[in-house]
């Protein structure tokens, strides 16, 4: 492993040595390992420096951008190694100096754009004259020693130097070069580790979990329980003094000892909520973290991986929409501008490119662009690390159903207090009347006035409602956690309760309502259409549009040439990712390796000649790049492990490729494979890859691949770019300039298209939504593949076409291209004088689940409104399929379907009228969306919307509640949002509308049962206070419910109760009903009638028994009346044991009852399925039965026979019954109340 130690090349004055030895793995115990700075040529603090405040000069005495990511041991072309056998191209780009020694002129190209803002689905490496190897730490071949090289860039004059090139890109799988970018893969494992110990990981720092001690501690700052503990504390210390004074008590403390282990008891099963709650919360937030991914280039290939994963020296792929995962430096890209707001307080977004200002920080937002960029600081290195770290930690906000009952459970406490402090001064002022006359001894007096303190706590502890908090809590908890299995991600815990009130939710179309699978169906290419028989209708007059496709009379110029299905026989993934990347060599003397590696090519050859007939190549060529060229979405390895297996099909490849075309046999791929992997199998070494982006724009690349026999990747990096005019809403298009030099094949045009031999050097290609791109085209290419003047005609046909396949709920994309003239750019470029190529429909189907979920929000009372960017043929028919719009035209309102630009024209008065009866929003920008969602919530609504674009996060924030796409959305969109569909789909946000219903619904059953034990239990305490205060022998006042007893009870009602009735799960049930409006009080009449009804009747018989003996004879039950009675000995044990147990199971029986709010008999209903109500309940049962048989003096309860404990629980158990009379008795006083 140990190597000589050589002198890395000066970086601008800093000498860097490295030595292999510290390039070791985190675990190793080496004793002369040394610092891993010496492996790298920049240290956390040398980047820190430059970062915080910015310092391009530093940078430049860096070396620039491209020798920063030569110092951190990466490479813009391959990235960092993991140690895998995969081969990082051999690539130098300009350098920082080589640029900065540039004039103005020279930096741009055409004086369009700088030629390092390229964008990176776009760019190609351009080839370059390596006289040493790049300045990466470099090992000799030979000696293995570390060495330094440098480059020469090959320039010529007609070209600026800049990374576009017209040679093909290396092969990123074959072997290395003569001298390797690292030492070898044990190496470059040794150096991923080092990179990992030195700069660390992207993990963010969290605020500090708590202990469950930490929360024990935190519960028991309670002023009311601290003040209770004094007192019983007090109450021990008395009971010691009459223990050792005599005639003494043994266990005169005990009651005191009770309380204090009551309250402990308390604050530990409080504490362990506290901390199973903390413990769910933090489950979310980890799978939120596990969402996002970042797209990296790692051993020459483009990879998803976790952004919690990323390393400094990783290539990142960048796009408008993302948030930066870590910071950075831009090494290409264009148009990038990042909001930096989240960090510098600027709100005017920056332009970013490699010369003037390349920082980007982790966290701030990319509002503009496409670029990559490479991570030089991560997690609490980074500068959004460094300020979290500094930041204390922040506490959740409450949610508004928490504030609400927060404000309620202040009330209640404070009245609860007046009455606690009145009835201690009333019970006060009675004792001393009483005991005047001196006859009590001191310690009796003041034991005795510490019982009254006791019980005037006792009482304020039971008259909080602690847990009407604790239930939204846990209620939301719990419903989170649910609501991930149905693929809905919580962000914000207010939209979870929001949801349930919901009216009205603004929906997306594409892969919320529809699949996301998308494929070209249809098309009108040159003048030639396709796949006719594809098309299908919902009605008469869709039928009548079709006569286009299917009826073209002799005189048309869109000729039908098929019933060719679309659809292809599946290519091996093998092959198919080989051929793209240039692995499967093409051998005349082989007809197998020939059918492997041009399938695509042999496909579109079938198309072509089907239905294209004899169009010029140079057509087919244009159409491709119109397509290929406008679009970010590109393949990526989802997995990094995945990274070798490509390089397992270039070893397959190779093998092929050295076998004489007489050993080769019938299957020679297989057989190569098998070579490379010790495997028969082929199919167990497909590569992960799959395309990633825009699904219209992958079911794009996806026709041009299949039919026109093209690949992007060959359109990409063989095309010399000068300009993208990226996608916009408003435009709905995409345009890219490019350069066709004269080594090109289509330089030369040969007479196609123009008819002469003319020379275009730039050309415009042009991708977009077909009903705009027609309109700004006057030519068309012809069935001949020849460009001529668009006529009336000609354009009348192409838009019946359109129309034909809106009605089918098609997608219609156009593609266009035109010369370029002079130095025409910007934006403009592309409105007028395109060259219409052709038009094809893209059918995303319908989710299969969608109309029930559509039925289900409309028996809810929640009005389903689609927001679209598709024209208003296609916009309607997808609502008609989706149940949104009625089938027939006669339910038909024409105001239910509106574009955009209509839209946006309305009055206020006439935005009045039309919102209550609009359905469908057309053609619609994000703007329009925002503003549709803010007159709904001017009128009242609770508005919910879906977005997954960057340009949406106005509207998610605008909403009451905004649902982001996890799938498709951007990162931007998910900050934005309140919750995020994991799987995009409608179906599971009409199960938020349920379970934020079950929320709304769970608190209030809560309430219902605690408010009914508060009334009962302060009335009960303060009535039998005063009565034996006045009446009893000693006239010592003593509470029906001693403070042991209260404590146990506060410990039923409060936190048993919250998780009891707080995790009920939803039914279907909850649909059928209207969203409560926002004007509806919590606690609703129905509520009040069930609290007033079950507290009198609880008070009634509490208070019955304890005024009265119930004796047991021979001849039945006798009933004495008093309690000064010497028949019965044990009487005012007995009594006070029959309240308290009576009283419980009170509650316990009319926790049953609260089950259900409303007019629902049935309070079992799925009551099987709340494990956690029955093991409450039950084992409250058990303790309670404990308590009374054996709580002797802690609990001041006596053993009751058979007949008592019938007799408590016939009382408890009328609770059912009673509310069932309650449910079914007619609302008398409801309007008035109301």
């Amino acid at each position: 492993m140990h190597s000589n130690v050589s002198d890395v090349s000066d970086y601008s004055g800093v000498s860097t040595v490295l030595s292999t030895t510290v390039l070791v793995h985190p675990s190793d115990s080496d004793p002369n390992a040394t610092d891993a700075n010496a492996a790298f040529g920049l240290t956390p603090e040398q980047i820190h420096e430059m970062l915080d405040p910015k310092s391009p000069e530093l940078l430049r005495q860096y070396g620039g951008v491209f020798n920063v990511v030569r110092r951190l041991r990466s490479s813009v072309t391959t990235g960092i190694t993991e140690g895998r056998d995969a081969a990082p191209i051999s690539w130098t780009g300009t350098s920082y100096d080589q640029i900065e020694g540039q004039s103005n002129e020279k930096r741009l190209i055409d004086g369009n754009v700088s030629p390092m803002l390229i964008p990176a689905p776009l760019l190609n490496v351009p080839e370059i004259n390596i006289t040493q190897e790049p300045d990466h730490f470099n090992a000799d071949e030979e000696t293995g020693n570390s060495v330094s090289r440098n480059v020469s860039i090959k320039t010529t004059e007609t070209e600026p130097d800049h990374f576009i090139s017209k040679d093909p890109l290396p092969n990123p799988l074959d072997s290395y070069p003569t001298s390797k970018v690292h030492h070898s893969s044990d190496d470059s494992k040794e150096a991923f580790y080092a990179r990992k110990q030195l700069f660390g990981t992207n993990v963010l720092p969290e605020a500090p979990k708590h202990s469950l001690w930490d929360f024990a501690r935190e519960a028991l700052k309670d002023k009311t329980l601290i003040i209770l503990m004094i007192a019983a504390g007090t109450d021990v210390a008395i009971g010691i003094y009459k223990t050792v004074t005599p005639p003494g008590d043994p266990l005169g403390f005990v009651d005191g000892l009770a309380i204090i282990v009551a309250v402990v008891v308390i604050v530990l099963i409080q504490a362990v909520n506290d901390y199973r709650k903390q413990a769910q919360f933090h489950q979310l937030s980890d799978f939120s973290k596990d969402l996002s991914r970042v797209q990296v280039l790692r051993e020459g290939a483009n990879i998803q991986i976790k952004t919690t994963e990323l390393l400094v020296g990783d290539i990142c792929h960048i796009q408008a929409g993302d948030l930066i995962p870590a910071d950075g430096l831009v090494i290409q890209g264009f148009n990038l501008s990042a909001d930096e707001s989240s960090m510098t307080g600027e709100s005017v977004a920056l332009n970013k490119d490699t010369v003037n200002d390349p920082f980007l920080f982790s966290g701030t937002k990319l509002t503009n662009g496409v670029g990559r960029m490479v991570v030089v600081a991560t997690g609490r290195q980074s500068m959004n690390g460094r300020l979290l770290a500094a930041l204390d930690a922040e506490e959740p906000e409450d949610t508004p159903l928490q504030v609400k009952l927060g404000g309620l459970a202040d009330l209640i406490a404070k009245w609860g207090g007046y009455i606690a402090i009145g009835m201690f001064v009333t019970l006060v002022i009675v004792y001393v009347i009483n005991h005047h006359n001196g006859q009590s001894s001191t310690i009796t007096i003041v034991n005795d006035v510490i019982n009254l303190v006791i019980i005037a706590i006792t009482l304020v502890v039971v008259a909080v409602p602690e847990g009407l908090p604790l239930a939204v809590t846990i209620s939301l908890a719990y419903a989170t956690l649910q609501m991930l299995k149905d693929q809905n991600l919580v962000r914000h815990l207010k939209a979870c309760e929001t949801m349930g009130n919901a009216t009205t939710i603004c929906s997306d179309k594409t892969g919320t309502l529809t699949q996301n699978k998308m494929q070209v169906v249809v098309g009108v290419v040159a003048c030639h259409t396709f796949g006719s028989e594809n098309l299908s209708t919902n009605s008469k007059h869709e039928a009548n549009l079709m006569k286009v496709f299917t009826d073209v009379k002799s005189t048309s110029v869109l000729r039908s040439n098929t019933t060719l299905s679309v659809d292809s026989q599946p290519v091996s993934r093998v092959n198919t990712y080989a051929s793209q990347l240039g692995l499967l060599a093409t051998a005349d003397d082989s007809d197998a390796i020939s059918r492997s590696n041009t399938i695509n090519s042999e496909t579109g050859t079938i198309f072509r000649k089907n239905v294209l007939g004899d169009i010029p190549d140079v057509v087919v060529d244009f159409i491709a790049r119109s397509i290929n060229l406008n679009s970010t979405a590109e393949e990526v390895i989802t997995d990094a492990e995945e990274a070798a297996k490509l390089a397992k099909a270039a070893a397959a490849t190779k093998a092929l490729q050295e076998q004489s075309p007489r050993r080769r046999g019938r299957s020679p791929f297989r057989k190569a494979t098998g070579a490379a992997n010790n495997s028969t199998d082929a199919e167990a070494d497909k590569p992960a890859a799959e395309f990633v982006g825009s699904k219209t724009e992958i079911a794009l690349l996806e026709f041009t691949r299949g039919k026109l026999g093209k690949e992007y990747v060959d359109d990409r990096k063989n095309t010399d770019v000068v300009e993208v005019i990226p996608f916009s809403s408003d435009r709905k298009r995409m345009s890219t300039i490019v350069k066709i030099q004269r080594q090109d094949r289509n330089g030369k045009l040969e007479g196609a298209l123009f008819g002469d031999r003319e020379v275009i050097k730039k050309w415009l290609f042009c991708k977009g939504a077909a009903e705009i791109v027609v309109k700004l085209c006057d030519r068309y290419v012809n069935s001949e593949g020849r460009v001529v003047p668009i006529t009336d005609e000609v354009r009348k046909e192409y838009e019946s076409a359109i129309d034909t396949m809106a009605a089918c709920a098609l997608r219609t994309i156009c593609m266009a291209f035109k010369p370029v003239v002079g130095s025409q750019s910007g934006e403009n470029t592309d409105d007028e004088n395109l060259i219409l190529a052709g038009i094809v429909g893209i059918r995303d189907p319908i989710r299969p689940e969608v109309p029930g979920a559509v039925a289900d929000c409309k028996r809810a009372g929640v009005v389903v409104r689609m927001v679209t960017g598709d024209n208003t043929t296609t916009a309607r028919s997808i609502a008609i399929n989706a149940g949104i719009l009625p089938e027939s035209d006669e339910g038909f309102d024409p105001e239910a379907v509106m574009d955009g630009p209509t839209f946006r024209k309305l009055t206020p008065e006439m935005m009045d009228r039309i919102l209550p009866k609009l359905r469908v929003l057309a053609r619609s920008s994000p703007l329009d969306k925002q503003i549709l969602v803010q007159n709904l919530k001017r009128l009242g609504e609770t508005v919910a919307v879906t977005g997954d674009g960057t340009n949406d996060a106005p509207a998610l924030k605008s909403a009451d509640v905004g649902f982001s796409m996890g799938i498709a959305g951007t990162e931007m969109a998910k900050e934005a949002s309140d919750i995020i569909l994991l799987d995009d789909n409608f179906a599971s946000l009409s199960k938020a509308i349920i379970w934020g219903r079950s929320v709304y619904d769970s608190v209030r059953k809560f309430l219902q049962f605690q408010l009914t034990v508060n009334i009962v239990a302060v009335v009960l305490t303060v009535l039998s206070s005063f009565m034996t205060a006045v009446s009893s022998e000693t006239k010592t006042p003593l509470s029906a419910l001693t403070a042991v007893q209260l404590l146990w009870v506060n410990l039923i009602m409060d936190t048993f109760a919250a998780l009891a009735l707080a995790t009920d799960p939803p039914t279907p049930e909850l649909l059928n009903r209207p969203p409560a409006r926002k004007s509806d009080p919590l606690i609703n009449y129905d509520m009040w009638k069930m609290i007033s009804v079950q507290s009198v009747y609880q008070i009634v018989v509490c208070a019955a028994l304890y005024c009265t003996q119930v004796v047991w004879t021979s001849d039945g039950m006798d009933v004495i009346v008093g309690t000064n009675s010497d028949e019965y000995t044990e009487s005012y044990e007995r009594m006070g044991t029959l309240v308290f147990n009576t009283f419980v199971f009170c509650q316990l029986f009319n926790e049953l009852n609260c089950r259900v709010i409303g007019r629902e008999l049935n309070i079992f209903k799925n009551i099987q399925k709340n494990p956690m109500f029955i093991a409450i309940v039950g084992g409250s049962v058990i303790v309670q039965v404990i308590i009374v048989e054996f709580g002797s003096r802690a609990f001041k309860t006596v053993s009751l026979n058979g007949a008592d404990w019938a007799l408590c629980l016939g009382l408890a158990a009328f609770s059912i019954p009673l509310g069932v009379l309650v449910r079914v008795s007619p609302d008398l006083f409801k309007k008035k109340a109301e």
